[in-house]
C-alpha cells in the first residue's frame, strides 16, 4: 500500500479485504484500489490487475481502509449470515 501511496494513489482509495477463495477453499487477502469509480483488485496469486467484477471466486468477509471497517454478510433462505460464521453457514446449506 505504501508503494502505491508514494506513487500517488490516495490511501483513502485502498482497501484490504480478507475473504474466502472458493476455488482453493482457503482464506485469502486481496488489495482493492478505487480509481475513477472503478475497483481494481491486486492479488498476490497473479500478476494481473483486474476489475472487481471479474473476481467470482472470492467471498469477502471483512474489509479495512485507512479509517473504516466493514463486515460482509450473505443472505441464505432469507437469513443473513456473516461469512466468519462458516459453521452455521454450511449447516444451513445442508438442511
Amino acid at each position: 500500500m505504501m508503494v502505491l501511496n508514494s506513487a500517488g494513489v490516495n490511501i483513502e482509495n485502498m482497501y484490504i479485504t480478507v475473504g474466502y477463495d472458493t476455488v482453493l477453499r482457503q482464506d485469502h487477502a486481496i488489495l482493492i484500489v478505487r480509481d475513477n469509480g472503478i475497483l481494481w483488485v491486486l492479488d498476490e496469486r497473479t500478476d494481473a490487475v483486474v476489475r472487481d467484477d471479474y473476481i467470482h471466486y472470492f467471498n469477502p468477509m471483512i474489509s479495512m481502509s485507512d479509517d473504516h471497517n466493514w463486515v460482509h454478510g450473505y443472505r441464505i433462505a432469507g437469513v443473513w449470515f456473516a461469512p466468519t460464521d462458516r459453521k452455521n453457514l454450511l449447516e444451513s446449506l445442508v438442511l
